[in-house]
C-alpha cells in the first residue's frame, strides 16, 4: 500500500510512497507527506498522483493545464461578468427524492434506511 503512517519527532504523519517507471524506462519514486492528513484525503491525493502517472507519465500535472488567473481590470472600469453558465439549482425536495431513489436504496442496509 503506497500510503503509510510514519512517526517524525513524535508526530504521526501519513506518507505517500509510489514506485513507478518514467517514460524512458528509469525507475523512480514519488515520496511525500500527504497534503491533507486524513486517510480519505491521503487516498484522494494518491489517486490523483496515480491518474497523473497514467495520463502524463509523471506524478505532476503539466503546467499548461492550469488556467491563468484573470488579468486585473484597470481602475475605475467595472469587472467583466463571468462567462461560465450558471448551474441549475435543485430544491430540497428534489435532492431528497434523488437521494432516496439512488444512494439510499443501493448503499445502505435495511436497518439504516
Amino acid at each position: 500500500m503506497p500510503i503509510r503512517k510514519v512517526n517524525r519527532r513524535g508526530e504521526t504523519r501519513l506518507f505517500i510512497d509510489i514506485r513507478y517507471k518514467t517514460k524512458d524506462g528509469q525507475r523512480a519514486r514519488y515520496r511525500k507527506d500527504a497534503q491533507v492528513q486524513t486517510l480519505p484525503g491521503a487516498r484522494a491525493e494518491e489517486k490523483r498522483v496515480l491518474l497523473n502517472l497514467a495520463r502524463f507519465g509523471t506524478p505532476y500535472a503539466p503546467e499548461d493545464d492550469v488556467p491563468a488567473p484573470p488579468a486585473p481590470s484597470p481602475a475605475g472600469s467595472p469587472p467583466t461578468p463571468s462567462t461560465t453558465p450558471a448551474l441549475p439549482t435543485k430544491t430540497f425536495s428534489e435532492v431528497v427524492s434523488e437521494y432516496r431513489s439512488t444512494f439510499m436504496l443501493t448503499d445502505l442496509k435495511v436497518t439504516t434506511r
